[in-house]
């Protein structure tokens, strides 16, 4: 086992307060076509396609029918509306999780955050600094583009800082307002397939210094995943397979059908580095939910059981409550957490997003 490494408290997650199930979703959609379209190809593909995901209810930050949601708003309106649920969950996210590890505001020497959802100058951490207590000076870092790698992400930046300073405290966040993309007149069975896969969600984790023994440490803040070693990798030649693009309306997002199997070409390499490092193959796995097939060809690459009570249930009963984009490998870690492996136990953490970006975190869980 490493001497050192970063410690990883258990995510605090907070959702959107307005849960809407897949069928009030579809009924929403279903609204959009004359009567007589309701049982014709594109309709049925739309609902099909939807059903397909794995999911079964999105909370959203505003109501379904909101001009910021499906009910017409156009882009700055949306953009405004992302930046106002964003921060609602986000201070709340950040409150609880410090008042779980008894970290306080200040003891936090750098933010990394992640959010694909708002537009705008200053950035959100600037938002955050006064109602949440932070210092003035605190190190900010905002990653605004890698969406559903975020929090994996946000956690490999974390690691290099803490490796720099281990005697510091880090906070990591993921915040998102995905029902932004979600658009009234949407009909398209892709576009209509996205807007009922993702939901609103923060998610907060503190990252600490950890060194081998350290039961105070862990008695302080809890059991954790523990890094020791990560790595990022982009697939050549995908830059298209998962894309946002940005109208009038707002957000949307799409994807080539080709993206889940460029998943299942990154994970070669991977393995690989794995094998140079010396890392052992994985007894638990943290995987990004993206959708029922990813988590399938994931669990695939790394020689897992890609059953939905194999070492996958956890991203499999997060899939449930929707994607969370840049929270959900965040939301799959803080349900680990509540079933949590042996001590010691070697694992791995992997987040996917356009790029195609894949971060593989890897190290062991520890309980003190």
């Amino acid at each position: 086992m490493h001497a050192h490494g970063a410690h990883l408290s258990c995510p605090r997650i907070v959702k959107g307060a307005y849960e809407v199930s897949q069928d009030e979703y579809i009924g929403n959609v279903m609204a959009r076509f004359p009567e007589e379209e309701r049982n014709g190809k594109t309709a049925r593909s739309a609902r099909l396609m939807t059903r397909n995901l794995g999911v079964v209810r999105q909370h959203l930050g505003r109501p379904l029918t909101s001009p910021a949601v499906a009910g017409g708003g156009m882009v700055g309106e949306r953009n405004e509306a992302s930046l106002e649920v964003i921060l609602e969950l986000t201070e709340k996210a950040i409150k609880q999780c410090l008042a779980e590890t008894g970290v306080g505001p200040r003891d936090i020497s750098a933010i990394f955050l992640c959010s694909v959802t708002y537009w705008g100058s200053p950035g959100i951490i600037s938002h955050l600094i006064k109602p949440c207590g932070f210092n003035p000076d605190v190190d900010k870092t905002e990653l605004g583009s890698v969406a559903c790698a975020g929090g994996a992400t946000a956690y490999a930046k974390a690691f290099d800082y803490i490796a720099a300073y281990p005697d510091r405290r880090v906070l990591v966040v993921a915040a998102e307002r995905l029902s932004t993309i979600i658009h009234g007149d949407d009909t398209d069975p892709m576009d209509v397939t996205y807007g009922g896969t993702f939901g609103d969600t923060a998610g907060v984790s503190v990252v600490s210094g950890y060194r081998a023994g350290d039961r105070e440490l862990v008695k302080r803040l809890g059991p954790g995943m523990v890094i020791t070693n990560r790595q990022e990798y982009v697939m050549p030649d995908t830059l298209k397979f998962y894309h946002s693009q940005l109208d009038k309306r707002g957000k949307g997002f799409g994807s080539d059908k080709r993206a889940p199997d460029a998943t299942a070409e990154i994970i070669p390499e991977v393995r690989a580095w794995m094998e140079s490092q010396g890392i052992p193959d994985p007894e638990w796995v943290v995987l990004h939910p993206g959708s029922k097939r990813i988590l399938q060809v994931m669990a695939k690459g790394f020689g897992v059981d890609p059953g939905r009570n194999g070492m996958l249930r956890h991203s499999f009963d997060s899939l449930e409550d929707a994607n969370k984009g840049s929270v959900g490998v965040m939301d799959a870690q803080s349900l680990t957490h509540k079933d949590p492996p042996a001590h010691g136990a070697p694992g791995l953490m992997c987040g996917v997003g356009p790029g195609v970006n894949f971060v593989t975190l890897t190290g062991f869980f520890s309980h003190g």
